[in-house]
């Protein structure tokens, strides 16, 4: 089983070369980078790293596909390059594995097609609440979603700790997910519609209701590191992104739930309520959401 990571950069360099020499230490070998036609220095990071991995896939796209665009371009390289039981590691240029490869090659289940994540920490041990893995049950309909509510039942972890309890989920970040190559060519890659926001939700999600639950690789005990700004609702609302953030959740919920208007509607009072100054960008953003070509942002073909 080979193990590749997939890092999409964009005007990080300083960041990116650090969380190189973290693969580097940990003795991580093949690397696939999308830069993002960044304009800072990342192109010299790259080069120094030329060398120092036994596969080295730099590719600079000629314009900013986001997130969900350097993924999907990285997803086909991966699936153009590696051998059949290859593993795909995705995460962002701030982010890196805080385990060896050998370590992880010991905790990955040894069978044709894996589906995993990883606990993401940030850099003083708390877990990031950006990237926690969920279960999404509720979606089913609205009876379950608010049996869950009354219950006080949790859909995710909140403290490392947690993560004992929950044995799958339905959906995790982009950030330590692993995925094997399999799966991908069978089912496709990531929309590159998406940009920025949702575009893993949903792509975890719609991968997971094909082929089985996201397993926690290494018991919750392998983690990831993610040096990034601490967010919550509020704080993506007040974003420069917010406009993606709402929309591409509503996508999400049209492509995962047939009571997605139930859903919707929640979401959209909640949003405002969070953050009332941004109201008018909310419902435009909405609007944009329900209108939207949902099945653009589906599973795409390899």
């Amino acid at each position: 089983m080979e193990i590749y990571n997939l890092i999409v950069t964009y005007n990080r360099s300083q960041m990116l070369e650090k969380v190189l020499n973290k693969l580097l230490e940990g003795g991580y070998k093949n690397i696939i980078v999308i830069d993002n036609a960044s304009t800072d220095n990342t192109n010299k990071v790259l080069k120094k790293f030329i060398e120092k991995f036994p596969v080295t896939e730099f590719i600079k796209s000629d314009i900013n596909l986001g997130g969900a665009g350097g993924f999907a371009l990285a997803m086909r390289h991966f699936v153009k390059i590696a051998d059949e039981n290859s593993v795909a590691i995705l995460h962002d240029d701030d982010s890196w594995p805080a385990f060896k490869l050998d370590e992880l090659k010991k905790n990955i289940p040894y069978e044709s097609r894996v589906l995993g994540c990883f606990p993401v920490l940030h850099p003083d041990g708390t877990l990031n609440s950006m990237n926690i893995p969920g279960e999404a049950s509720f979606l089913k309909n609205p009876f379950l979603y608010l049996t869950m509510i009354l219950s006080g039942k949790k859909r995710r972890p909140s403290r490392l700790e947690e993560f004992k309890d929950f044995n799958n989920f339905d959906y995790c970040s982009f950030v330590g997910f692993a995925i094997s190559k399999s799966i991908i060519t069978q089912h496709g890659v990531v929309s590159d519609k998406f940009f920025i926001y949702s575009d893993d939700t949903t792509y975890t999600y719609l991968i997971s209701k094909l082929v089985g639950k996201i397993k926690i690789i290494g018991e919750g005990k392998l983690t990831f590191t993610h040096d990034c700004k601490r967010t919550t609702g509020k704080s993506l609302l007040n974003g420069k992104f917010a406009a993606y953030n709402i929309k591409n959740k509503i996508i999400f919920l049209r492509l995962s739930s047939s009571f997605s208007s139930f859903f919707i509607f929640l979401f959209v009072i909640q949003s405002i309520v969070i953050a009332p100054s941004k109201t008018l960008i909310i419902l435009r953003s909405s609007m944009e959401g329900i209108l939207t070509n949902k099945d653009e942002y589906g599973l795409i073909d390899v």
